[in-house]
């Protein structure tokens, strides 16, 4: 097995364009940023990619962490912090949620160990022919030539990947580690304020988007015209814990571990927590300080009672719903 290096396996570039949540007629949210997904962009090499499938099509974690759910016939879970080593380095490696930050326009971080590469399947003949090397393309069929579409152009009925959600978590990045040069469908849909469906192309091999999908509804479509569509995901939040962190555990839970998600769920929401009380611990003191002796009798409002109890109040709810989604 290979051993994560950012030199050997990142082949990084920004993207060059995206689409806005206004563009989608989301404009109107509470959201994290402006964009709603990136165009396809370089993430991984080659080697990269081979040595991730070379990892998720193992024995031990196609045994014990392969989840099939409603949304969902074939997914690998949970396996990275245990029997993942490169797949855990890839996407804790600094180089690496760098670069997803840099494409999402903002800083992020890895929301849980659990979330690292989460893995979509599609297989034309079952699990079993998948490995190290992607299955090679099928003759193409029709080119294609438009990255964002309508969804009502004529396409075979295929079983979709994914069905219609929006993510727990604010963003994912997902990256594609099957052969799409001849593959049809396979496209990300997004549901529009309006009700419109606009369809994203999927990515290069090797290639990702990054795509605000907690405030998005979409779906992976079912690929043709390909043997395998592979994409692996991992979610993140902002770095910012005094950003709105509102993920939840409703699309995740019916396909994970819960004694192991709600461990990991607990722990991140007190450290997030932890990070702003001392956040605000830290003002007071320099406000109290700033503020210098004061006269018996004549105390300014240095807490600013108004504003510090609607700050209690936000973190009262977030711990709440912290404890509500531990079902």
């Amino acid at each position: 097995m290979a051993i994560f290096d950012p030199a050997v396996h990142l082949a990084y570039e920004a993207p060059k364009h995206f689409l806005t949540m206004s563009d989608l007629g989301l404009g109107h949210l509470k959201t994290l940023s402006p964009i709603a997904c990136t165009d396809p962009f370089p993430l991984l090499n080659l080697e990269g990619v081979k040595a991730l499938r070379e990892e998720i099509f193992s024995k031990p974690v196609i045994e014990s962490y392969r989840r099939e759910h409603v949304l969902a016939k074939c997914q690998l879970r949970g396996f990275a912090p245990h029997i993942g080593p490169f797949t855990e380095a890839l996407w804790t490696h600094p180089a690496t949620i760098q670069a997803c930050s840099d494409a999402a326009g903002m800083e992020l971080v890895p929301i849980m160990p659990y979330e690292l590469g989460h893995t979509n399947i599609q297989a034309l003949d079952g699990l079993d022919s998948l490995g190290r090397d992607p299955l090679p393309p099928l003759p193409p069929l029709v080119p294609h030539d438009s990255d964002t579409e309508s969804l009502d152009d004529e396409a075979p009925e295929v079983e979709k990947v994914v069905g219609w959600h929006v993510d727990s978590y604010p963003w994912v990045c997902v990256v594609m580690l099957s052969d799409a040069s001849s593959m049809m469908g396979g496209d990300t849909a997004l549901e529009g304020g309006d009700g419109k469906i606009y369809r994203v192309r999927g990515p290069e091999l090797g290639w990702a988007v990054m795509l605000q999908g907690k405030y998005i509804n979409h779906m992976a479509c079912g690929a043709w015209n390909s043997r395998e569509r592979v994409t692996m995901v991992t979610s993140y939040r902002a770095k910012d814990s005094s950003l709105i962190d509102d993920s939840t555990l409703k699309t995740i839970r019916m396909c994970s571990d819960t004694n192991e998600i709600y461990l990991q769920w607990a722990s991140y929401r007190l450290k997030l927590l932890s990070e702003r009380f001392r956040a605000k611990y830290d003002q007071i003191e320099e406000k109290k300080s700033e503020a210098g002796l004061q006269v018996a009798g004549k105390f300014k409002d240095i807490l600013g009672k108004d504003d510090f109890k609607e700050w209690v109040g936000e973190q009262i709810k977030y711990l709440q719903m912290t404890m509500d989604e531990i079902v």
